[in-house]
Order: C-alpha cells, then sequence, then structure tokens
C-alpha cells in the first residue's frame, strides 16, 4: 500500500469545508461584535475578560447580544443558512478558531 492510499484510508480528510468556514466566520464575528461592546459597557474585570456588576450592565450587554445575534443571522440567512445552524454554531463556537 502506498503512503497516500494509506493516509487516505488511515487518517482520514480533516480540511474545513467552506460551509465550516462561513460558520466559524459568523460565529466568531458574533462572540468579537458582543465581547467588544462587553469592553465598553461593563466594569468588571478579571484576567483580561469583562464582565457585567451592576443590573444595569446586565440588561446592556443581553440586550446588545440579542441585536447582534439577530443581524449574524440574517448574514448567515443571506449566505444561505438556517438561523438554527447559525444559533448552534454561535453555542458552538470556541476560540480554538482564531
Amino acid at each position: 500500500m502506498k503512503n497516500a492510499e494509506f493516509k487516505k484510508l488511515y487518517q482520514g480528510n480533516f480540511e474545513l469545508s467552506q460551509h465550516d468556514i462561513d460558520l466559524i466566520e459568523l460565529a466568531k464575528k458574533y462572540h468579537d461584535k458582543c465581547n467588544a461592546y462587553d469592553d465598553i459597557v461593563c466594569s468588571g474585570r478579571r484576567e483580561g475578560v469583562s464582565f457585567p456588576v451592576s443590573h444595569w450592565e446586565v440588561v446592556a450587554v443581553n440586550k446588545n447580544a440579542l441585536k447582534v445575534r439577530s443581524a449574524i443571522i440574517k448574514q448567515g440567512e443571506r449566505k444561505g443558512y438556517a438561523p438554527d445552524v447559525v444559533r448552534k454554531a454561535i453555542q458552538k463556537f470556541n476560540n480554538n478558531y482564531k
């Protein structure tokens, strides 16, 4: 068995599809926008992460997150992705994709 055949059979193809790349980009955009807003609004900081410490900050952060999510879902729909698919990508996103 040749090396190329072995790789194909036993190591698989772990390249991201365009579908995956699009969803990762949308999810990253959501988290980047929310984090940028949090940095402006939130007065709490720990290990470089902003967090709300008052009722007003919690309300502002949540309101912004809903607004950003709605805009990102619309962007996803324009690319042909169902809202649930975009929501799931946002939920699953982590900073390993940066």
